[in-house]
């Protein structure tokens, strides 16, 4: 800003928001329907994959409390 005062308003920059009621968030849709089932369906495939990942990491921490749970016991 080389010209005139540094703190003068710029027209090239607007300071209001544009005229006119923004649309919902709700109202636009970036994905098709078929698309959206895709994303649901992926997840809960990931979903189940999780709970048996989960499940499978509970089982080895079991049978390892176990095992040292014998070993002290014997």
């Amino acid at each position: 800003m080389s010209h005139g005062d540094s703190h003068a308003p710029s027209e090239h920059v607007t300071a209001h928001a544009p005229h006119g009621p923004a649309a919902a968030a709700g109202e636009q849709t970036h994905f098709p329907p078929e698309q959206w089932q895709e994303f649901r369906d992926s997840d809960k495939t990931a979903a189940a994959y999780i709970v048996v990942l989960m499940q499978g990491i509970f089982m080895v921490g079991l049978v390892l409390y176990l095992i040292v749970l014998w070993s002290v016991a014997s």
